[in-house]
């Protein structure tokens, strides 16, 4: 399937040479014109540029046959990258490790509550990027929905230690008349009950609360084991909310099943509710249509360069534990040069590691789901065609449809207007781009 970044729809036709348009893409908000040229035909294409984790991957697979030079060469390679490492890349490499080095058959356990504590108090420690931070993407995405109505229900799940609403002026979250968090972490639920509740001396953060706050550590009811803690005796589980917010997707694995129930539980009343999912640029949610996406930094991540710390960062960023001691000794032990190689070094800071911790907020609708009446209506490309651009791949659309009759690409126009999506339409025969 050839894939373009925030693409939700593409159209091609190269039979029908009446058509204006040959490709049609369905996106929000508009990708990059780059990408879509080296998705034509005939499209001269330059091979993307020396990748950090093929280094490391290589590295990895020969570490027994490579000198210290060498790796110190590596290292040094690495580090004079114009790009520095992100948490991502970090995570992948790791992991990679772990399935080279230990042999399949070694049990895996998750993280305790603890050691995702102690790794999430390495990933708060980096360097501020305010000029580019969260806060202003979420008042201009907020404002109108909080301009429109006088109650807002909130559903936050698995925030960490400290909820996104913090992030929201204060003129808003008077307006929070019900609030629902979904936190399986014992630690990160205490904090933000603490945020939430503090002392006589200080003004709740959300004043407007017309009932106590309802506090789950069950995920939208996906997992019936886990325990609860409820402030009230009420089960909000089947409620309906205006924000759903998931702030977990930089430091765990977002499951589509978990954002399409979040999108059931959106409310109907007039002006759409939002899901808004936080999350690393390489997430993948085949199949759900964005209404709005912004990109940001939260800041450089600071890494103190010693095992004890390399240790916790490195468990955390894998996000499980060998139990075997001797194997999990080994491989954290190759965790810390996976570490050390991929973290860019500062002058500024020479005892630390620094890796870039970019970030991705996109939010759907109720709309999200609709990507099926176009399909049902369309037929689909065949899925195994080749993607040469990197980009293009790690941002696949939701569907790609090829028409086969005018009214195919009048489907699609209909469709995007029916659910205020923009269509961008690549023209294979003037190689030229036109965003709708």
């Amino acid at each position: 399937m050839e894939n373009h970044p925030g693409g939700i729809a593409k159209l091609e036709d190269r039979s029908l040479p009446r058509v204006v348009c040959s490709a049609i893409t369905i996106s929000s908000p508009l990708p990059s014109t780059s990408s879509f040229y080296s998705l034509l035909p005939s499209q001269p294409h330059q091979p993307p540029p020396s990748d950090r984790h093929a280094l490391l991957t290589l590295s990895t697979y020969l570490r027994e046959l490579l000198p210290l030079n060498v790796l110190k060469y590596l290292s040094e390679r690495l580090n004079g990258a114009s790009d520095m490492a992100t948490l991502d890349s970090l995570k992948q490499a790791l992991r990679q490790t772990a399935k080279t080095e230990a042999p399949s058959s070694l049990s895996k356990q998750p993280l305790s509550d603890t050691q995702q504590s102690a790794g999430f108090d390495i990933l708060s420690s980096r360097l501020p990027t305010p000029q580019n931070s969260v806060t202003p993407h979420l008042s201009q995405l907020l404002s109108p929905l909080f301009d429109s109505r006088d109650r807002i229900s909130v559903l936050e799940i698995e925030p960490g230690p400290r909820s996104v609403l913090d992030h929201v002026s204060h003129r808003m979250r008077q307006k929070i008349r019900r609030y629902t968090l979904l936190e399986p972490n014992s630690l990160f639920l205490a904090s933000v009950k603490t945020w939430l509740h503090p002392d006589s001396e200080t003004v709740s953060p959300l004043p407007g609360l017309e009932r106590l706050p309802e506090y789950h550590r069950t995920l939208l009811g996906l997992d019936n084991n886990a325990p609860s803690d409820s402030s009230t005796s009420t089960d909000d589980s089947n409620g309906e909310y205006d924000i759903i917010f998931f702030s977990s997707g930089m430091y765990c694995r977002l499951r589509k099943k978990s954002i399409e129930r979040a999108l059931a539980m959106l409310g109907e009343r007039p002006g759409d509710g939002k899901v808004i999912v936080f999350h690393n640029p390489n997430l993948r949610i085949d199949g759900l249509v964005c209404h709005e996406t912004a990109s940001f930094s939260t800041g450089d991540v600071l890494v103190a360069d010693n095992d004890e710390t390399l240790d916790r960062f490195a468990l955390f960023m894998a996000g499980f534990v060998i139990e075997d001691k001797d194997e999990d000794k080994t491989i954290r032990a190759e965790w810390r040069t996976v570490c050390r190689i991929l973290g860019r070094r500062d002058e500024s800071y020479l005892e630390h590691l620094l890796f870039s911790m970019p970030n991705t907020m996109t939010v759907f609708t109720r709309h999200a789901t609709t990507v099926s009446e176009l399909t049902t209506q369309v037929p689909l490309v065949d899925e195994n065609k080749a993607v040469k651009d990197r980009d293009a791949r790690l941002h696949p659309p939701a569907a790609i449809v090829k028409p086969t009759e005018i009214k195919h690409v009048q489907e699609c126009v209909r469709w995007a207007l029916k659910y205020k999506f923009s269509l961008t339409v690549i023209d294979d025969v003037h190689r030229s781009i036109h965003f709708l």
